[in-house]
């Protein structure tokens, strides 16, 4: 089963070398949130009312896996600190967000002083939208 989601990875991987698009990631967070206390996530059963044949949800959870894994959290099924859930919009959006620095960059400091600044996104067609929640919040 592992070569066959390795031969999936390459495969995608050199078609994607052909067709080359640099897709903007953002990011949205609290300067509040406690980032470094968090050590594991999960996810959160995925409820979305229209099922897409064409997109593997095994694949971006896998990705997003792997993300999070190299931030230093651990996959864990029971009593993870963080919760995942993502989400794909097929139609353009407007989102309401602010204009912060890199996370990563952001939590070398984590400084809560900073002052948010609104930001409006007009997003495209099949943003993948990921939201992290933290287990103990209401």
């Amino acid at each position: 089963m592992k070569n066959v989601y390795l031969l999936l990875f390459v495969v995608l991987f050199v078609s994607g070398c052909y067709s080359y698009r640099e897709y903007p990631v953002e990011y949205d967070y609290s300067y509040y949130g406690k980032f470094k206390k968090y050590k594991s996530f999960a996810f959160l059963e995925n409820n979305t009312a229209i099922t897409d044949s064409t997109v593997s949800y095994v694949v971006i959870e896998d990705i997003i896996k792997s993300r999070l894994q190299t931030q230093g959290y651990n996959y864990k099924l029971e009593k993870p600190n963080l919760l995942v859930s993502y989400k794909i919009y097929y139609d353009s959006l407007s989102f309401r967000g602010y204009d912060q620095p890199d996370i990563e960059t952001w939590a070398k400091s984590a400084k809560e002083d900073i002052e948010y600044n609104p930001r409006k996104y007009d997003l495209r067609k099949g943003t993948l939208l990921i939201q992290l929640y933290d287990r103990k919040q209401e």
